[in-house]
């Protein structure tokens, strides 16, 4: 639906900021960001149109595709940021000044720029999530897809 069910509030206070990284379990390095960003979902927004689903689901994945997409824009412009999922709710709401009866605080992002990259983990292979019709079946090989032509035609990439 194109709601945008999402609110973002920009955090740049020194006390603020200090608060917000006391709220996420302690994680006091949130602090030193130049700005966080505090992703909130917009239940109330989404509700409107799609009810229960709306305010439980949809507004949620509303401002989670924010976030992601702000990450991504954030790291392309050279900075760093980080998602921080772990918080007291009501705190972080009660620190930005929202209402928990309409909106809940989904992505905390401290973004500035890194003193330090850290390695990346290592990411599951395909296989270990990816299933074939059901869970527990795993996908078939990419030797078994069928790629399109630019002249439109099915084939194989073995079939040449």
């Amino acid at each position: 639906g194109n709601l945008q069910a999402y609110q973002v509030v920009v955090v740049r206070d020194p006390v603020q900021k200090t608060a917000i990284a006391e709220a996420a379990v302690h994680q006091s390095w949130i602090a030193t960001a130049s700005v966080i960003l505090v992703f909130l979902a917009d239940a109330e927004r989404s509700s409107r149109k799609y009810f229960d689903r709306g305010q439980r689901l949809y507004s949620i994945q509303d401002a989670t595709i924010a976030a992601t997409y702000t990450q991504l824009a954030i790291e392309a412009a050279g900075f760093s940021s980080c998602w921080v999922g772990a918080f007291h709710e009501n705190v972080i709401a009660q620190l930005v000044g929202a209402s928990t009866d309409v909106y809940r605080p989904v992505v905390v992002m401290p973004i500035g720029v890194a003193v330090e990259r850290h390695q990346r983990r290592g990411r599951r292979a395909i296989k270990d999530f990816v299933h074939h019709g059901q869970v527990g079946i795993s996908a078939p090989s990419s030797s078994h897809m069928k790629r399109r032509s630019k002249t439109g035609n099915s084939s194989n990439e073995d079939e040449e």
